[in-house]
């Protein structure tokens, strides 16, 4: 029984985010809704290649915590960002296979809900929303904060044993 409501709630919260991508397309246009979900999968796919999967392995044979995560994607934005590799993330989302646990639908049918039966084309990542939204101390003293804490329970991780 509860393995059934758990399927039921999952197949409930995905019908609700494509919910959710129509309220937004009614707020702020199809083709901007359609661009957020496009960045969204892109730099998602981005981000775990060129710094969680990389992080991932130096954690495991780590003796010292390695940089944290804000301080590498930082120092990878240009890369994260740039327009070739975007595009083709986006494309490989489109046949990513679906986990059946997750809460969100799977990224082409999110972009079908939309009305799109391909990757819209979206303009090169000029500013960022943390630009916009931040003031520049905040800006800079959040990730510092993460990244400080991260690396407190990183050494931990890696000291256990020793």
């Amino acid at each position: 029984m509860l393995e059934w409501l758990e399927k039921e709630y999952r197949a409930l919260s995905r019908e609700n985010e494509l919910g959710a991508d129509l309220g937004a397309a009614e707020q702020v246009g199809l083709g901007e809704t359609a661009r957020a979900l496009v960045l969204t999968e892109a730099c998602g796919t981005r981000l775990i290649d060129l710094v969680f999967a990389p992080l991932e392995k130096e954690v495991l044979g780590a003796i010292n915590a390695p940089r944290p995560p804000f301080e590498r994607i930082v120092k990878q934005l240009a890369d994260i960002r740039a327009p070739e590799p975007m595009a083709a993330a986006a494309v490989a989302g489109l046949s990513r296979e679906h986990d059946p646990d997750s809460t969100h639908p799977p990224f082409g049918k999110r972009l079908a809900n939309l009305g799109y039966t391909d990757i819209p084309e979206i303009d090169e990542i000029r500013t960022s929303a943390i630009d916009q939204l931040l003031s520049r101390d905040a800006a800079k003293d959040l990730p510092a904060r993460f990244d400080g804490e991260w690396r407190k329970k990183a050494q931990e991780w890696v000291s256990v044993g020793r």
